[in-house]
């Protein structure tokens, strides 16, 4: 009778074992709502919308180089043309081949009025999850620094630290002397501040604007001849 006992004991302990790494499984592996509705269907109009970004991450570019624009500049991207060019034009690119180094593939994005939802595919086919990260962006009163505080952070459904990816991706940034980051905690969630142009005492561009809205971001900002023409009485 003990010996049944136990072996009852046994088998419930196992059941229940089995059952929570199921349950673990499932939640891991779980792909986010959020990420799937993200998704472009392959096509010309997901190539047309990546050409599209591709051409405005060209012309940002200009402007922050450029000191012969002599007005305010702007520049914005909606959801799906980031989408399209996450899923086209971004991966000739050498940066994508690098992200895949730390297994990071696949990115995706959703904009809100208050922050941004990226999520990745993490890891290597069949061990992979979704890592999906809420993101609240500003800009500080510092010229040219960003803050990115993240703030949900989840594999799959499960809510986790997230701060060894942020820290492989703050070392590829690294390797960019145009870029420094530096990471901290703030209200207890890891937070990146982004400095751009930290090497010179003179910026060719000051960063503006920042901003959200449902399904689209908007980044403005001033030339340098524009700032000059600001501090000139």
């Amino acid at each position: 009778m003990r010996k049944q006992t136990i072996l009852l004991l046994v088998g419930i302990f196992l059941f229940l074992a089995i059952l929570a790494g199921t349950g673990l499984l499932i939640l891991v592996y779980h792909e986010p709502g959020f990420y799937r509705r993200a998704y472009v269907p392959p096509g010309p109009k997901r190539e047309q919308l990546s050409t599209v970004c591709a051409g405005k991450f060209f012309s940002l570019g200009n402007y922050m180089r450029s000191s012969d624009s002599k007005e305010e500049w702007a520049v914005e991207f909606t959801e799906e043309q980031l989408n399209s060019y996450f899923q086209e034009d971004f991966k000739k690119w050498g940066d994508c081949a690098t992200l895949a180094k730390y297994g990071i593939s696949d990115p995706r994005i959703v904009i809100d009025k208050d922050k941004i939802r990226l999520a990745f595919r993490y890891g290597t086919r069949p061990w992979s999850t979704i890592l999906s990260l809420d993101v609240r962006v500003w800009l500080a009163r510092e010229t040219n620094v960003v803050v990115f505080e993240f703030l949900g952070r989840h594999a799959g459904a499960l809510p986790i630290s997230a701060q060894s990816v942020l820290e492989s991706v703050s070392e590829h940034l690294h390797g960019h002397s145009s870029v420094e980051v530096t990471m901290y905690r703030h209200n207890g969630n890891p937070t990146a501040v982004v400095r751009i142009e930290p090497d010179k005492s003179r910026p060719t561009f000051q960063l503006r604007r920042i901003e959200l809205e449902d399904g689209k971001i908007t980044i403005g900002g001033l030339s340098r001849d524009d700032q000059q023409a600001m501090l000139t009485p």
